[in-house]
């Protein structure tokens, strides 16, 4: 019977593996996004930053709210259909409190929760900064890059900090899909640990 527990199969196994699919590749797409930046501050020369930038800011967007969405869509539905409990899984806290391991396991997907809020408030900065980070760098003018003005077609310059910052902003959130990553191993032992507690003798 307890081998029942792992080995029986049906549609809503399927469908949590299609989430789970669903959910590594969101946080791929996400990471990528801010990943280019730490690839162009890392290879390119400053004035070859801004062409990419301007490439990555027509795309940045739309990605980050299909990517951060489907994480968090796709993060309650685990949280209630794929925890170690029944649904509604990690929000029973009452079983949760109470089955072995659950107290670790609801601090780490409590981190996960705190991480990925983080990772939003990341992506509005990161937004930002792009839109200022993309014009190119104007002729003659040290640490500068060219904004563009909706009143005049003339440039203004601003200093190439908004590059740094960009880059400062990328590197924070490659920290976090690194501790996210932890913290996603760690989910995963702690789910087999606490059923298999179940079963294991004292």
């Amino acid at each position: 019977e307890a081998l029942q527990l792992f080995f029986s199969f049906d549609w809503r196994d399927v469908a949590a593996i299609a989430v789970r699919v669903a959910h590594s590749l969101a946080a791929v797409v996400w990471f990528s996004l801010t990943g280019v930046i730490l690839v162009a501050h890392w290879f390119l020369p400053p004035a070859a930053r801004p062409a990419v930038y301007r490439r990555l800011a027509g795309i940045f967007l739309p990605g980050t709210v299909i990517s951060l969405g489907l994480l968090i869509a796709s993060g309650i539905y685990s949280g209630i259909y794929s925890a170690p409990v029944k649904a509604p899984g990690i929000f029973d806290f009452d079983v949760m409190w109470r089955i072995p391991f659950g107290t670790a396991y609801l601090a780490t997907i409590a981190y996960k929760t705190l991480a990925l809020g983080a990772c939003v408030v990341l992506a509005v900065s990161i937004a930002r900064v792009l839109r200022t980070a993309s014009y190119p760098v104007v002729a003659g003018a040290d640490d500068s890059v060219a904004i563009r003005t909706i009143a005049a077609p003339a440039t203004k310059t601003a200093p190439l900090g908004n590059d740094r910052r960009l880059y400062r902003l990328a590197a924070a959130n490659a920290l976090l899909g690194g501790s996210l990553a932890v913290a996603v191993a760690v989910a995963i032992y702690l789910h087999y640990i606490s059923h298999l507690a179940i079963f294991l003798p004292d």
